[in-house]
C-alpha cells in the first residue's frame, strides 16, 4: 500500500511538472533496445500471469538515442502495462520501432478490447479511465497516459493512438531526428 501510495503521488507530481512546463529531462545517449528489453523483462511476470505475450520486435541495431533514460524507460512501461491491462488472456502485445524521416518511431500494438473514439479521449484525459472487465485485473489511476504524452512532448515528440473495438490498439510515438 505503502509502495502503491509513493507511485501515486510521483505520478501527480510528475504531471503537475509537466503542466507547469517543468519537468526535467536528463538526457544522454541511450540505447533504447536495451530500455526495451528492460521494460519487457520487468513486466513479463505480470504479462504471464495475465496469459498474453509480449514480443520485442526492437533490433540492436537501432541507433541510440538521446533522451532520458529513466523517462523513457517509463513511458515504454507505462505503454506495454496497458496493453497487456486490456488484452485477454491468450492475446498478444509487440513493441517494435522503426526509423521515419521524421524520426524513430516506436510502437506498442495489442490484441485487445480496443477503444472508440470517446474512450480514447477519456484515456487521455488525467484521471480519466476507459470501463471494462479486464481492467480489473490491475490497479490504475488514470495517470498514466497524460504522463506518457507529457513526457514524449517533453522529448520533443509526439503521441498517437489508433484502435478498434475489439480489435486491439497501436500507440505510437516518435521521437525527432534531433534525438536519434
Amino acid at each position: 500500500s505503502g509502495s502503491h501510495l509513493h507511485q501515486l503521488i510521483n505520478d501527480i507530481l510528475d504531471v503537475s511538472s509537466i503542466e507547469a512546463g517543468r519537468i526535467e529531462i536528463y538526457a544522454v545517449e541511450v540505447d533504447i533496445a536495451e530500455i526495451a528489453a528492460a521494460s519487457i523483462r520487468m513486466l513479463k511476470p505480470r504479462a504471464d500471469e495475465a496469459g498474453v505475450r509480449i514480443t520485442n520486435d526492437l533490433h540492436e541495431s537501432l541507433p541510440n538515442i538521446n533522451g532520458d533514460e529513466r523517462r523513457l524507460k517509463q513511458v515504454l512501461v507505462n505503454l506495454l502495462t496497458n496493453a497487456f491491462k486490456f488484452t485477454p488472456q491468450n492475446g498478444s502485445v509487440t513493441l517494435s520501432a522503426t526509423l521515419e524521416n521524421e524520426g524513430m518511431l516506436i510502437s506498442v500494438s495489442d490484441t485487445g478490447i480496443g477503444m472508440d473514439a470517446q474512450g480514447i479521449e477519456q484515456a487521455l484525459t488525467k484521471f480519466g479511465q476507459v470501463e471494462s472487465d479486464l481492467k480489473r485485473r490491475y490497479d490504475g489511476t488514470g495517470l498514466g497516459l497524460p504522463l506518457t504524452v507529457g513526457l514524449v512532448e517533453a522529448h520533443g515528440g509526439s503521441l498517437k493512438i489508433e484502435s478498434e473495438v475489439n480489435v486491439g490498439t497501436v500507440v505510437s510515438f516518435t521521437l525527432p531526428n534531433e534525438r536519434v
